[in-house]
């Protein structure tokens, strides 16, 4: 082999090795924070006879508002299948009451006329998913 070859050659294992450690780090980072992407959670007791099939998740809820469309987000929770808004970090189901910690939701004002484009039964077809 020559030595413009074996230059070439220890150029390409370096970059192999870089490519892999940015690949390697980039994992480690999506791992460390996808439960802060995906949103809440609530632990039921599972080993509960009376353990309910609650989740939670945050939805934008549109409405017209001064010439424009203005939507926020709001948590819900699905107590049995149920969509149930989550109002100042609680919300009930089956006579208990659940708090939650809210984190900062997000908001945006849209031109006057804009449409949602998700179908208008998304949060209830979110509850009712298992």
């Amino acid at each position: 082999m020559t030595s413009h070859r074996k230059a070439l050659f220890k150029i390409a294992i370096y970059m192999a090795v870089i490519a892999a450690l940015v690949i390697a780090g980039t994992v480690a980072i999506f791992i460390i924070t996808l439960p802060s992407i995906v949103g809440f959670s609530v632990q039921g007791d599972s080993n509960s006879e009376h353990s309910e099939n609650i989740k939670t998740g945050t939805f934008a809820v549109c409405e017209q508002k001064d010439g424009y469309t203005f939507c926020e987000d709001r948590v819900f929770a699905s107590c049995n299948h149920n969509p149930i808004e989550v109002i100042n970090g609680s919300f009930g189901c089956n006579g208990k009451v659940y708090s939650i910690e809210e984190s900062e939701l997000g908001e945006a004002y849209l031109p006057a006329g804009w449409e949602d484009p998700r179908p208008a039964n998304s949060i209830t077809a979110w509850a009712a998913s298992e």
